[in-house]
């Protein structure tokens, strides 16, 4: 599943009431094996398979990555649901000038996941997004019906010049 935003934050405008909301002191700072695995494939296909620029790993995009991925697992099921508020979030604290959003669910290993977004144009395009300069990743885990189901959000973002 795929969602992409153009939209641009309006000055003085407050961001809608959300339990979603970062609160900037519990910005993600540490990334499992497993999430570095798929960020490295996401950049292989960038650099050597495209020869795009290299992307930036952005704590607090990483942050509301994580939010949305725990989201998720409550639902127990894929969805771009409050992408709105994200591209919110990522105005404000990651200086966001461009948000795309890429989620995936019960992938086992790194490299079926990116297998899975390159073998989709929409998900491919956001990855492969020229103007793109940062990105967030969490994988989450969740169990329905005793199954170990894995839940994957990349936030990519153009920060502004």
């Amino acid at each position: 599943m795929i969602f992409d935003c153009f939209k641009k934050k309006k000055k003085g405008t407050i961001p809608p009431k959300t339990t979603d909301l970062i609160i900037i002191p519990e910005v993600k700072s540490d990334w499992s094996d497993f999430e570095m695995d798929v960020a490295e494939l996401i950049m292989y296909e960038r650099q050597w398979e495209a020869g795009l620029n290299e992307l930036f790993l952005d704590p607090y995009l990483c942050t509301i990555a994580q939010i949305h991925s725990k989201y998720m697992v409550k639902q127990m099921k894929p969805s771009h649901d409050n992408f709105p508020d994200r591209v919110i979030q990522a105005q404000q604290y990651a200086d966001a000038k461009w948000v795309g959003e890429i989620v995936a669910f019960g992938h086992g290993t790194a490299r079926g996941v990116v297998r899975g977004w390159m073998s989709s144009e929409g998900h491919k395009k956001i990855i492969l997004k020229e103007q793109a300069t940062h990105y967030g990743i969490s994988i989450e885990h969740g169990i329905k019906n005793g199954e170990l189901r894995n839940y994957f959000t990349v936030v990519f973002s153009e920060r502004k010049q």
